[in-house]
């Protein structure tokens, strides 16, 4: 197989589109969570509002056909930009309200929140298909976790320390600007000619009939369960195990991303250079190791940060495999629409993953829960090993 080199251009390009995804996640999805169980928020009540929030991304295939019929009137462009100004819209009215004693309008914004940012992921996700080549697959899905992660690090651990200083408004209205910069760059993205019209009444039917198309979602469902178990309660895990809010923030803002990404472009170039399928049924396999290392740790009281980071290091990897095994099996009309199907599987196990895991760890603890949520991830095996992906479409 040969194998070309992505430009720094796209690269950076993407990028940066997934840093305007990673930036909120990493707020609402990380920091949000620590911030609420200090401020005495039970842990079953922050799960159950993670899991809520993945609800629209779990969701998104069936606006997808949608955003691909307006692809082939307009372009991608336009979604893009809609969906940013109601994020944009979104993050500023939380920074009016407090985010313990108003919960319950926190919430019902939040919900409003990733209904947009799924839309954007769709669009995004979209163009990245129809812009790039089955040989660059790995790598590409690569540079995107580089940028989401980074937002991830900035308003995700970072903002648990830059939090003293600027409170949890000053924090938002940064989130709001560094998502309107993207948009000043999404206003300048020239899009690649549409080659392909496909009836949109067809769209999931025609992808619900394909073998592959069940296969995958099948991995989706289940393949990152022991990181989404771990990832979902990692603040309050840590909270709970006598660490400051201030110490889970350096840790996720700098050594747990750096590992991630790290990861990430291990797990791309073994994509692209072995297959998909195979480097996600290895990755998978280590990911549940490593959480088996992180509950013994925690119930043996030994150290948890360096199991904490070869856990984030193998979960790059795997979503770097993953999405790229998705991506080639989405390829062809309605692109966006195929690859949300596989993304939002992927959101509903985070969904599913961290409501068990939320309602374990309550019941009995941390390390149960995880163990046991994880477990579930090893049925990938078996669909991924059935999986025949071309490289080609």
């Amino acid at each position: 197989m040969s194998h070309t080199v992505l430009p720094w251009r796209q690269r950076l390009l993407f990028a940066l589109l997934y840093f305007s995804e990673g930036a909120p996640i990493g707020f609402i999805w990380w920091a949000l969570p620590t911030r609420l169980r200090s401020e005495g928020v039970a842990v079953d009540q922050i799960a159950a509002l993670s899991s809520l929030l993945a609800l629209p991304w779990a969701l998104k295939f069936l606006w997808a056909p949608a955003v691909d019929a307006m692809r082939a009137r307009v372009g991608y462009r336009p979604v893009l930009l809609g969906a940013q100004a109601v994020m944009v819209g979104s993050l500023a009215a939380l920074a009016g309200l407090d985010l313990a004693a108003d919960f319950s309008a926190v919430r019902a914004i939040l919900v409003l929140h990733a209904f947009a940012a799924a839309t954007q992921d769709v669009a995004i996700d979209g163009l990245a298909i129809a812009r790039v080549t089955p040989a660059e697959e790995g790598r590409l899905n690569a540079w995107m976790q580089v940028g989401m992660l980074s937002g991830r690090a900035v308003f995700g651990g970072g903002a648990l320390v830059l939090v003293r200083y600027l409170g949890d408004s000053g924090l938002l209205w940064l989130l709001v600007g560094c998502v309107t910069g993207v948009g000043l760059v999404v206003l300048r993205i020239k899009e690649p000619p549409i080659r392909e019209r496909v009836s949109g009444r067809y769209a999931l039917r025609g992808i619900l009939k394909r073998r592959e198309t069940w296969l995958a979602l099948a991995v989706a469902l289940t393949v990152a369960a022991g990181f989404e178990a771990v990832g979902g309660l990692l603040g309050p895990f840590l909270i709970d195990s006598g660490w400051s809010e201030q110490r889970v923030g350096l840790v996720g803002f700098l050594p747990s991303i750096v590992a991630m990404i790290l990861g990430a472009q291990a797990g791309g170039v073994l994509a692209d250079r072995w297959s998909p399928a195979r480097a996600a049924s290895l990755t998978c396999l280590l990911v549940f190791c490593a959480v088996l290392g992180l509950a013994a740790a925690h119930r043996l009281d030994w150290a948890l940060l360096p199991w904490t980071l070869v856990l984030y290091a193998l979960t790059g990897a795997l979503t770097a495999a993953s999405y790229a095994l998705f991506m080639a099996l989405s390829r062809g009309a309605f692109a966006a629409t195929r690859f949300s199907a596989f993304m939002g599987a992927t959101n509903a196990c985070e969904a599913w993953a961290v409501a068990a895991a939320g309602a374990l760890a309550a019941r009995f603890d941390y390390g149960i829960a995880f163990v046991v949520v994880a477990s579930a991830s090893l049925l990938s095996l078996w669909p991924l090993r059935r999986l025949r992906i071309p490289r080609s479409v």
